[in-house]
């Protein structure tokens, strides 16, 4: 399969999880409201999830389009993957923090257990941005983008059942 084909369905893949995302926060029981900060935080990571490789693929085809040569391409799109999921991470790890500590002022990031899994999904991340800094400095190569891509579905497909499934109240 062509790379940009294959951008293509990750891109309507996204597109479809933050449908079916805005389904099940319409419908389900968060639709009345009773958002809790636990919940906040797994739809703001499914939305950055979501949205940062939506974003790398749209630079990706527009670079395609300007002519830019492919091996560049890749290697600018795992860059900019590395600075959008760095800033996206230490904002998500802040709110989840600030949600499982109760306070709004909380400016030092800490492992939160709003996130079922958190640490392991924080693993792939830091395997996932090395690959991408790998790749902007050597590879040079689309499987490495394509890596970075699936692993953000991967993640927001991760949120998506959190929202889907909400742990007991407490």
């Amino acid at each position: 399969m062509e790379p940009f084909e294959t951008l293509s369905l990750c891109a309507e893949i996204a597109i479809a999880i933050t449908g079916f995302s805005g389904v099940v926060v319409a419908l389900g029981e968060r639709g009345g409201s009773r958002w809790s900060a636990g919940d906040l935080v797994r739809f703001r990571l499914l939305l950055s999830a979501t949205l940062v490789p939506l974003g790398l693929i749209a630079l990706a085809f527009v670079l395609d389009a300007s002519d830019f040569d492919r091996i560049a391409t890749w290697r600018a799109c795992s860059a900019v993957h590395v600075v959008a999921v760095s800033l996206s991470a230490f904002l998500n790890v802040r709110a989840g923090a600030r949600a499982d500590s109760g306070d709004p002022n909380l400016q030092i990031p800490r492992f939160a257990n709003v996130w079922r899994g958190g640490s392991i999904a924080l693993i792939g991340a830091l395997l996932v941005v090395a690959l991408q800094l790998a790749n902007a400095v050597s590879l040079q190569s689309f499987w490495p983008f394509l890596v970075a891509i699936w692993w953000g579905i991967g993640l927001s497909l991760f949120a998506f059942v959190g929202l889907l499934f909400p742990s007991p109240a407490k």
